[in-house]
């Protein structure tokens, strides 16, 4: 961009203003004609959908409306035959006495004569629930079974009402499942269990060989005094729900919309979109419409609108389902959209065009004005070209005649140019006068290099003495800490020594209590020995005794002659017992004689023992005393010569700060030195410059 003549600028930079603008206003214009699309399809899809709405509900409506007139005429029809059957059964209280049997197949022939719409009629009963005479009937297939039972079933065969025959009447008992979970005798059992009306899911029965249709069978329970008697029932042919489905379908939204009646066991009873499932259930047909489905009023199912209806049928409830396409009923507002769309596509066309048209245009007329503009800015640009060119002739002037803010610039850069002038000459005068004043500084800086070589001689003499000093108070540091050291092992020995002492005397002091207390012991034995003689004595007493008294027993056997002889037998024995105590008391006596005699000993012995030790005590105390003098002693002798070598330590640092503080003088000798060399290298090149420069400036004409 910055090689670009001004001219292309200013046209990149129109230009690119006109396409942006004419860009916004045709994204505007967009923006608004999307907006103005969207809400006018949004009130429209709203309105159909509202629409749409209110036609499915009245549609599902009217059909419910429909389905629950036809299956209330088979139920008034029913309940008709149930109250004649009820009212005449031989356990009823009226006094109306059974139909023959005869009788009660043409009044069942009858009410299927009378509604064409029902497939089927029958009478089913309980063995002997109607009028007791089974065992009369049993075998006449023509209104009962084999066993009796009276069944009558009557169907609608094309024109003809054909009466089948039961040959097995244990078949409305059947509690067999089949595919969907029904019981096959489910239009007996339920009527039977539940004493109600009951109709049972969609099925196939199979009119003739090949031919099936879908049915559904309505039974009400034949109740007598509480009594369960049998059932009437009627087959309703769901084709005419079919036919009826498609028909409502094909008015229903142009033919797209499609009916679905479901019953309580979610089987499809009628359809026009599932023509072919009939009877199969709706989740495993389409699993999405029977989720829908379960919620009445309107809701969606895939890309279709659905409105469902329960309808209450025979103490149970059906579904039916309107299901619409989508894109059908908002086919108007997408038309409508997508013509909205093209129109806003054509008009975004045509102001494109007319925006790029209004872009060339103002370019064309931006390229005349930049014309105008630059062709003065060329002349003062060549103006300068020229000045430049003149080798620093400062005399050429800039003219320019047209534009006043060119001509003002032009104005400006000449009165630069004389400006300039002006200072370069008195650049000029003061380049003459910085010459001399450098030669002048050259001088000065080889007289300061001369006197800083002397000084940084002399510094080098005293820094060299210093350094002697320094390691002189090192030597002297050195000596005082080894005495230190010296002096602090010499006082650990001697406070070694005096613990040493100090133990001495605690283990003096112990065997001094010890010997003290072994004296207390001998006391005790002595005094115990002391207490064993007098038991001795009194032993030699009862020892004598007892010999005077075995004396005078052997004097009284001797007496007694031999009766007495025994007597002086056990005598003489104890005399000889008391006799050889009197001896062992001798031995004993001689022994704590002896013993006591000992314990004097050790008592004598004991005592000078005591004397000793407390004389060695004392001796250990005086030894301790003087031990803790030397200490003390020794402590302050160590105090003293870690002062000293504190202090030639203190010394050595100062003499070593010294010579630092020497040596950093010495530096800046040398580094004044060094700049003096360098200032006078500099007055030098500066003198040089100068001279260039001057010459430079001589160049200039003023």
């Amino acid at each position: 961009m910055r090689t670009l003549s001004l001219r292309l600028k200013l046209l990149l930079v129109t230009g690119t203003i006109l396409v942006l603008t004419a860009g916004m206003i045709i994204a505007a214009a967009t923006l608004i004609f999307r907006d103005s699309i969207q809400t006018a399809s949004a009130s429209m899809t709203a309105n159909l959908s509202q629409q749409a709405a209110e036609i499915m509900s009245e549609t599902a409506l009217g059909t419910s409306q429909e389905i629950r007139r036809l299956l209330a005429v088979t139920l008034a029809s029913a309940s008709v035959l149930q109250r004649q059957i009820t009212s005449s059964a031989v356990t009823a209280s009226s006094e109306t006495p059974p139909y023959e049997r005869e009788q009660l197949k043409r009044l069942v022939l009858n009410t299927l004569q009378s509604n064409p719409f029902i497939s089927s009629v029958y009478a089913q009963f309980e063995p002997n629930g109607y009028d007791g005479r089974d065992s009369e009937h049993a075998g006449n297939l023509s209104h009962s079974s084999p066993t009796g039972t009276i069944e009558i079933y009557f169907v609608r065969e094309g024109d003809a009402l054909v009466f089948h025959e039961t040959l097995d009447p244990s078949e409305k008992y059947k509690e067999t499942l089949n595919d969907y979970g029904q019981r096959e005798a489910e239009w007996y059992l339920c009527p039977k269990e539940r004493q109600q009306i009951c109709i049972t899911d969609p099925y196939l029965y199979e009119i003739r060989e090949g031919y099936e249709e879908l049915m559904t069978s309505l039974t009400l329970p034949l109740v007598v005094a509480g009594q369960f008697i049998g059932v009437v029932g009627m087959d309703i042919n769901l084709s005419a729900l079919q036919s009826a489905t498609k028909t409502i379908s094909q008015r229903l939204f142009h033919g797209k919309g499609d009916l679905t009646l479901v019953s309580h066991g979610g089987l499809i009873a009628a359809s026009s979109h599932f023509p072919d499932q009939i009877g199969k259930r709706l989740k495993d047909v389409a699993p999405d419409l029977a989720t829908a489905s379960a919620t009445t009023g309107y809701s969606t199912s895939g890309d279709r609108w659905l409105h469902s209806l329960p309808i209450a049928i025979a103490n149970a409830t059906w579904t039916l389902s309107i299901a619409v396409p989508q894109a059908e009923v908002l086919a108007a507002a997408n038309a409508l959209e997508n013509e909205l769309q093209a129109d806003a596509r054509a008009a975004t066309a045509k102001l494109a065009a007319g925006a790029a048209v209004m872009t060339v245009l103002g370019l064309l007329v931006m390229v005349i004005l930049m014309r105008t503009i630059t062709q003065p800015l060329g002349q003062l640009a060549q103006g300068m070209r020229t000045l430049a060119s003149s080798e620093g002739d400062l005399t050429a002037k800039v003219m320019v005649h047209h534009h006043v803010e060119l001509i003002d610039l032009s104005k400006s850069i000449n009165r630069f140019v004389d400006k300039l002038r002006q200072m370069i000459l008195v650049m000029k005068e003061q380049s003459r006068t910085l010459s001399g004043h450098s030669a002048d500084l050259g001088d000065y800086a080889c007289q300061v290099g001369q006197a800083t070589a002397t000084q940084n001689t002399q510094i080098d003499s005293v820094a060299t003495a210093m350094t002697q000093m320094s390691s002189t108070a090192n030597e002297v540091a050195n000596l005082a800490h080894q005495t230190a050291e010296a002096s602090r092992e010499a006082a650990e020995h001697i406070d070694q020594t005096q613990q040493a002492l100090n133990g001495t005397k605690d283990k003096v002091g112990l065997l001094s209590r010890s010997v003290d207390e072994a004296s207390s012991q001998m006391r005790q034995v002595a005094e115990r020995s002391r207490a064993i003689d007098g038991i001795l004595e009194t032993i030699r007493e009862i020892a004598g005794r007892t010999n005077l008294l075995a004396l005078n027993a052997a004097i009284e056997a001797a007496r007694a002659g031999e009766q007495g002889r025994g007597f002086a037998v056990v005598a003489e024995e104890v005399r000889h017992l008391a006799t050889r105590t009197q001896d062992s008391t001798k031995d004993v006596d001689e022994l704590i004689k002896g013993l006591q005699g000992d314990v004097k000993q050790a008592e004598q012995l004991l005592d000078s023992s005591r004397g000793e030790m407390e004389q060695t005590l004392t001796f250990t105390h005086r030894s301790a005393e003087l031990l803790d003098r030397a200490v003390l002693d020794v402590k302050r002798i160590d105090s003293h010569a870690l002062q000293v070598a504190t202090a030639a330590e203190e010394q050595s640092q100062v003499s070593e700060h010294i010579n630092r503080s020497i040596t950093a003088i010495g530096d800046a000798a040398r580094d004044l030195a060094h700049l003096a060399q360098v200032s006078e290298a500099a007055a030098q090149a500066t003198h040089g410059a100068i001279q260039t420069l001057d010459d430079q400036l001589n160049l200039l004409k003023a």
